[in-house]
């Protein structure tokens, strides 16, 4: 049930305000929602073994934009902490190339 609901209902309410959220509280919440999806999608939490989360790339691209577009001075500690959170629970236990882990790392560690 929390399958079907994550593609139709609950990723299609947040994915507008995505984009380009202004407010720091926003964004945070934001990100801890998409920390929460991400623990829903986990294997170890659907009976449907072989769900894939079809919205899971578009999130962490979100997270990593998060990331790497904001400058030290605006992005606290505490949002670079939970966005890098949210990209950990995106891509465990998915195993993604490791060109894409490799520019995920760099752009956590560069900005």
């Amino acid at each position: 049930l929390i399958a079907s609901r994550l593609e139709t209902s609950i990723y299609r309410i947040i994915s507008p305000h995505l984009a380009q959220p202004k407010d720091l509280g926003v964004k945070q919440s934001l990100i801890h929602c998409v920390e929460l999806i991400a623990k829903a999608c986990h294997p170890n939490h659907l009976q449907q073994a072989q769900f894939t989360f079809s919205k899971r790339n578009e999130l962490l691209k979100h997270m990593i934009n998060y990331i790497s577009n904001e400058s030290w001075s605006t992005l606290t500690t505490e949002t670079r902490g939970i966005a890098i959170t949210a990209c950990t629970q995106l891509m465990y236990p998915f195993y993604l190339n490791n060109h894409c882990i490799i520019n995920i790392v760099s752009i956590i560690v560069s900005s």
